[in-house]
C-alpha cells in the first residue's frame, strides 16, 4: 500500500508498529515521506535510514541499496554516529555492502569491502569467512571452462561409478583397467583444479590479513 504524508511526530512511531520482516511496507513508508524523514534530528533520522537500507537489502533490491548506502557512510562519519539500535553501524552497513556485492556476482567489490572489514576488525573470523568466499568465487569466476569441464567431470565420474561400475565383472580385464585408468583421470583433474583454487584462495586471503596486520601494527 502507499502512504499519505505523515507528521514529523508521528514517523517514528509508526516505523516502530511496522512488523519486522514486513520490508515493502518500510521502504514504501518511507519513500512517500521521505522530504519529512530528512527534517528529523540526526539520531531519529539514521534510524529510520537503517531500517530503510536493511528493508531494501532483505529485499533484495541490490542495485538501489548500493546506490542509496553511499550517502551514510558520509553522514556518519560526519556526524561521528557509531551505534544505530545497538549496532556498529559502520559495520553493519559495510557488511551489508560487501554480501549486496558478493550477490550481485561483483567479487572485486566485495573482495574489498571484506577486506577493509577484515583490517578495521582482525579478529572476527565471520569476516574472514566473507571474505574466503569471495576470494574463491573470483578465482571460480575467472576460469569458467576450466569450472564447467570440472563440473562435468565430476557428474560423468559419479554416473560411472554408479552405473557401470557393477557391469565390470562381466567384461575383459583390459576394460577394467581402462574404466579404472579413466576414472583417475577425472578425479586427478578436478581435484588439482579445486585444490588450485584453494591454494590461490588462502594465499590472497593471507594477502590481505598480513597487511591489515601490519596496518594495524604500524
Amino acid at each position: 500500500m502507499r502512504h499519505t504524508a505523515y507528521h514529523i511526530a508521528d514517523l517514528v512511531e509508526i516505523f516502530e508498529e511496522i512488523p519486522e520482516h514486513d520490508y515493502r511496507e518500510k521502504v514504501e513508508l518511507y519513500e512517500d515521506n521521505e522530504e519529512t524523514i530528512q527534517l528529523l534530528e540526526d539520531s531519529l533520522y539514521i534510524r529510520l535510514r537503517m531500517l530503510y537500507l536493511e528493508a531494501l537489502f532483505f529485499l533484495e533490491e541490490y542495485e538501489k541499496f548500493l546506490t542509496q548506502v553511499e550517502e551514510d557512510f558520509n553522514f556518519i562519519f560526519d556526524r561521528n554516529i557509531q551505534r544505530v539500535r545497538g549496532r556498529d553501524v559502520l559495520k553493519w552497513l559495510m557488511l551489508l555492502k560487501g554480501v549486496a556485492h558478493y550477490n550481485r556476482a561483483e567479487y572485486p567489490l566485495a573482495i574489498e569491502m571484506f577486506g577493509q572489514l577484515s583490517r578495521m576488525y582482525p579478529s572476527q573470523w565471520r569476516l574472514r569467512w566473507f571474505l574466503f568466499k569471495a576470494i574463491w568465487y573470483d578465482h571460480l569466476s575467472r576460469h569458467p571452462l576450466q569450472r564447467s569441464l570440472a563440473k562435468l567431470g565430476a557428474i560423468f565420474l559419479i554416473g560411472e561409478l554408479v552405473f557401470l561400475r557393477p557391469q565390470l565383472t562381466a567384461v575383459p580385464q583390459w576394460l577394467s583397467y581402462a574404466f579404472w585408468g579413466q576414472i583417475l583421470v577425472l578425479a586427478a583433474y578436478i581435484s588439482a583444479f579445486y585444490v588450485s583454487i584453494w591454494m590461490r584462495t588462502l594465499w590472497r586471503m593471507r594477502s590481505i590479513v598480513r597487511k591489515s596486520n601490519s596496518i594495524s601494527s604500524g
